[in-house]
């Protein structure tokens, strides 16, 4: 059965919680859950990942090893899109719009993840940062294409192994 094809946006948050060396155990649940959502695209042959420079830098910065070697086997099947910088201007007008002036740099910070998401059309995020998504949660309406904001204690890695089918409890926008 061929893999269903997805292209996801991979937050740092996700490569930082990934772990050292996977030889290096016990590993934490959460470090455990990253991991497994990594290895779960690798095995998907139809999932991409797909970066700009700025969420680039990031992973570069926060990796461990076991993301360091999952990034460098997911470029090496060319399953990696470098992308230029998506326009986010739309995301920072609501932010500024809907958000109060205290929260507004925080969910600034993680806007480029939401323009990514959209850019490529397959609104598929994943990230741990449930702060932020409430804060996407609260300005986006049916205006905003629907994101797909999956947590990797979110049992992900089964939602991923059967093909990251549309989950309205994992959405983040409009219909």
């Amino acid at each position: 059965m061929k893999s269903p094809s997805h292209i996801f946006v991979v937050d740092a948050d996700i490569a930082r919680a990934a772990g050292p060396d996977p030889k290096d155990r016990p590993w934490s649940e959460a470090a455990k859950d990253a991991h497994d959502l990594l290895i779960a695209i690798w095995q998907c042959s139809g999932y991409r990942v797909v970066f700009d420079q700025t969420l680039l830098n990031e992973w570069k910065e926060h990796q461990g090893k076991s993301a360091q070697a999952w990034l460098a086997r997911m470029v090496s099947r060319r399953r990696v899109i470098k992308n230029a910088e998506p326009s986010k201007s739309w995301i920072s007008a609501l932010i500024v719009t809907w958000l109060p002036a205290n929260e507004q740099d925080a969910a600034e910070k993680d806007s480029h993840l939401v323009a990514l998401a959209n850019d490529p059309g397959d609104q598929r995020l994943l990230s741990n940062d449930i702060k932020a998504r409430k804060k996407f949660e609260r300005i986006f309406d049916d205006r905003v294409q629907r994101i797909h904001w999956v947590a990797a204690s979110q049992d992900c890695r089964q939602w991923l192994v059967h093909g990251a089918y549309d989950k309205p409890d994992w959405t983040v926008g409009g219909s």
